[in-house]
């Protein structure tokens, strides 16, 4: 009977050492998969970390690259608004240029009606010239303003020096000049003054004296431009007028040669031969050689 007890306790210990060592193997099987599990997640993690440091070095390098480009923004931002400034400058120039382009060619139409109207000849004047272009009178050559060009920066002394003779007719011979006079005496138009080719005569003077004289142009008839043919008639009204700088200059020069010429200065005072004295003011562009040198400049 006590054999039996101890076999059955015996037997029940069997039993519970074979159902430990079973646990036992479930707890070494369960841990072994943890560890599996846990080295698994250790090399996940491992690699997350990984990418993590990835992910960090891209971020990094593109807040660089966003921040270069931000600086280079403002810089162009920068650049940009210099040349807008540059730009609205230059237009603001190009929309002046334009006004000044439109004044100047308003201004040169009305310098040319003037001229094709000659406005500002007498009506004698007007009359021999128009007869001329409609073919009523033969021999006509025109004006002295309009048979020489002068640089603007002698018009006024050279319109001062030849003052009323401007609108004096050149002709091609005395015959011309006489029925040009009929003309005016039948149709009542007035008088006018005419210089025949054939006939008017002029010579120039001996300025060899007055070259290194303080403030000497020149003489007169040294500084238009005309035909040759007309230089006898240029003469007569130019070449024994001196054109110096200014009135002091005209002074010393008439005093130094007794006031023996016509001196005339480049803003139209005059100190005629004998010692009288002529000036005051001019008015711009108020001459033919003025308004016609205004029109050739605005058109250059």
């Amino acid at each position: 009977k006590d054999i039996s007890a101890k076999s059955f306790v015996l037997a029940q210990l069997k039993g519970r050492l074979l159902s430990n060592d079973e646990s036992i193997s479930e707890q070494d099987l369960r841990r072994e998969l943890l560890k599996q599990n846990l080295e698994a997640k250790s090399r996940q993690l491992e690699d997350a970390n990984k990418e993590l440091d990835d992910c960090d070095a891209i971020i990094r390098h593109l807040s660089e690259e966003i921040q270069n480009l931000s600086n280079s923004l403002v810089g162009y931002e920068l650049k940009q608004s210099v040349k807008t400034a540059k730009r609205d400058k230059i237009q603001q120039k190009v929309n002046e240029a334009e006004t000044a382009i439109k004044e100047k060619l308003h201004q040169v139409s009305l310098l040319k009606e003037l001229e094709k109207n000659l406005e500002g000849f007498a009506y004698s004047v007007k009359s021999v010239l128009k007869a001329s272009k409609n073919g009523e009178l033969k021999g006509i050559i025109g004006t002295v303003s309009q048979i020489i060009d002068v640089d603007s920066k002698y018009a006024v002394a050279i319109e001062t020096a030849i003052a009323g003779a401007m609108q004096n007719i050149v002709v091609s011979n005395e015959d011309s000049a006489k029925r040009a006079i009929e003309f005016l005496k039948q149709t009542n138009g007035g008088r006018a003054t005419f210089l025949p080719l054939t006939s008017v005569k002029g010579e120039r003077m001996n300025d060899s004296t007055l070259k290194n004289s303080e403030g000497y142009i020149g003489i007169a008839a040294d500084l238009v431009k005309y035909d040759e043919k007309y230089s006898s008639i240029i003469f007569s009204y130019l070449g024994k007028i001196v054109i110096v700088e200014d009135l002091d200059c005209a002074t010393a020069m008439a005093k130094q040669n007794g006031y023996k010429f016509r001196i005339v200065t480049l803003d139209g005072q005059v100190i005629n031969a004998g010692g009288s004295y002529s000036g005051g003011s001019v008015s711009k562009n108020s001459g033919f050689l003025s308004r016609r040198t205004e029109i050739e400049k605005i058109e250059q």
